[in-house]
């Protein structure tokens, strides 16, 4: 899937599946189906979740809907699409702990090389 950067650059997607709402043990079991060496962990207790609000994906369905049509995904066939990535690319551990995959990394990267300020918008 490819994207002129300039469409792209700057702007934050939720990646997910508009009119689909999976909760995270949810979407854990369903990778465990997958990657079926894979243990689910539960490491807290399970909470309430308070939030008032749901994760809106109309940008990333707004940007990318002339490749993906999203009424039609599965999910389960996109882990999979995502577990042959990992076996392609020999993404590591290492790659998953990293700034390419977290978030809080990236930002403290971008704030310490001052791309960003202290309300985390792009300088």
């Amino acid at each position: 899937m490819y994207k002129e950067k300039k469409l792209i650059q700057k702007k934050i997607y939720n990646v997910g599946y508009p009119y689909k709402n999976f909760s995270i043990l949810q979407i854990a079991e369903m990778v465990k189906k997958v990657f079926n060496k894979c243990p689910v962990i539960v490491l807290n207790k399970l909470s309430h979740d308070e939030r008032s609000y749901k994760v809106n994906f109309e940008l990333l369905s707004k940007d990318f809907s002339d490749i993906i049509d999203f009424k039609k995904k599965d999910i389960i066939d996109d882990i999979k699409k995502l577990k042959l990535f990992f076996k392609k690319t020999n993404f590591t551990h290492k790659n998953f702990i990293s700034e390419k995959t977290n978030r809080i990394l990236k930002l403290k990267k971008l704030l310490k090389l001052k791309k960003i300020n202290k309300n985390l918008r792009f300088i």
